[in-house]
C-alpha cells in the first residue's frame, strides 16, 4: 500500500502534483474529459521470485543427494583360507 497526496492544480486534476511515499513523484496533466496524462518519476522495486524450474531443480538436487546418502555401497569382504 502506497500513500499518495495530491497538491496544487487549477482544477480537480489539471496541473496537480503528488508523491508516493519513498518511491517517486507524479505530475498530472488534464485535457479533454477523456484524456489524462500521468508522468511518474521514480522506481518501484519488486522482490525477486524464483521460477518454477528453479524450485524443481533444487528439489531434484536435494532428492538425489538424499538417495546417494541412503544407498550403501557393497563392501568387499576378505576371506582367509
Amino acid at each position: 500500500v502506497f500513500n499518495y497526496t495530491i497538491t496544487g492544480g487549477s482544477g480537480i486534476f489539471d496541473g496537480a502534483t503528488g508523491s508516493f511515499t519513498n518511491i517517486g513523484t507524479v505530475d498530472v496533466r488534464g485535457g479533454p474529459p477523456s484524456r489524462l496524462s500521468l508522468n511518474f518519476d521514480g522506481a518501484i522495486i519488486a522482490g525477486a521470485v524464483p521460477e518454477p524450474a528453479t524450485w524443481a531443480l533444487l528439489l531434484l538436487g536435494f532428492g538425489m543427494l538424499g538417495c546417494g546418502m541412503r544407498t550403501r555401497r557393497a563392501r568387499d569382504s576378505l576371506t582367509f583360507a
